[in-house]
């Protein structure tokens, strides 16, 4: 490294104009001291960043699950009973807490043959807070099983869509998260 000196001289009349006389370069030679206060500050930068860094992700990704929904439809005396599984897992550094009564929504709609032939929803069914008042912790999986009576099988009834929606507040934001997967489950074949 060169330091530069500079030597001015003011000249007469105008104290405002400056003349350079004449400038010296002379080496300036690193201490210990001065190299290990570099270092110190730019291992302070790279550590206040990584901090930033790492608390950014865990705000923007600590809380992640996976949703998935499985279903089976059964005839029984009293008509078709649909058994639908709901899993949640919590992917996430941080607990997935369900949000309130509407935390985990399971809800059934009945999907028909119109009289034009195209395809049109029927009766729906909804059973709220699935799981209760649980929360899944980091890498756990939660499964339950809901059932519902879809009354007796009719001609028209295709099917059944089932749908799974899942909320949960965000650990430092005022939103919330939000998962959701939705199968599709045939009429069950009538044997005879």
């Amino acid at each position: 490294m060169i330091r530069r000196l500079w030597t001015f001289c003011t000249r007469s009349g105008s104290p405002s104009r400056r003349v350079l006389l004449h400038s010296v370069s002379t080496p300036i030679i690193p201490t210990p001291d001065h190299l290990f206060n570099i270092v110190t500050e730019v291992g302070a930068t790279v550590g206040a960043l990584g901090v930033a860094a790492g608390a950014f992700i865990a705000a923007r990704y600590g809380r992640r699950a996976s949703v998935s929904v499985s279903a089976e439809a059964y005839i029984t005396p009293v008509g078709v009973v649909l058994a639908t599984r709901p899993v949640v897992r919590a992917v996430g550094i941080f607990p997935v807490r369900f949000h309130g009564t509407r935390g985990v929504l399971v809800g059934v709609t009945e999907v028909k043959r119109g009289d034009d032939g195209k395809l049109v929803t029927g009766q729906t069914w909804e059973q709220v807070e699935a799981f209760g008042p649980e929360h899944v912790e980091p890498g756990e999986e939660l499964p339950t099983t809901v059932l519902f009576q879809v009354g007796p099988l009719t001609e028209s009834i295709i099917g059944w869509r089932i749908d799974l929606g899942v909320q949960a507040p965000t650990r430092f934001l005022a939103s919330s998260s939000a998962w959701a997967d939705q199968i599709f489950v045939p009429r069950p074949k009538v044997r005879r």
